[in-house]
């Protein structure tokens, strides 16, 4: 998979995979975070962005740059079962170990630059998801 052929929802999916793994708590209901992290990619590479990000467009009608993708992305993979959300109050989200598990096993057939993309944005996500989350 290169560059041109990854999607939002690979994307989503490998980042989901490397935030877990490093114990990062990702939110559900409150998913600032996730558009932060995808409108922050778009400003920095531009027209060096892959294909789904140059598309991506983002309302400022709020308070943050949101994504009706990243939005629909993230309620359809929780709709399919793909994650969890299951606690006390929809906080955050959990991939399930089948599923990381099949997720982590795509990873390993990256491009080097998806991998730099996605290593990129994980960056990004340390900053995002740094506010804790009541266990």
């Amino acid at each position: 998979m290169t560059s041109q052929q990854l999607t939002l929802g690979g994307y989503v999916k490998q980042l989901a995979v490397r935030l877990q793994d490093a114990g990062i708590v990702m939110t559900f209901k409150d998913d600032k975070p996730w558009h932060m992290v995808f409108y922050r990619l778009h400003e920095e590479l531009k027209s060096k962005a892959p294909t789904f990000l140059q598309s991506m467009q983002f309302d400022w009608d709020g308070p943050y740059p949101r994504s009706q993708d990243v939005s629909d992305f993230l309620q359809g993979l929780h709709w399919t079962g793909s994650v969890s959300a299951l606690n006390p109050s929809y906080e955050r989200i959990i991939v399930p170990n089948e599923v990381h598990q099949v997720w982590k096993a795509e990873g390993g057939r990256l491009e080097d630059t998806d991998n730099a993309l996605i290593t990129r944005g994980f960056e990004i996500a340390q900053n995002e998801f740094r506010t804790p989350i009541a266990a």
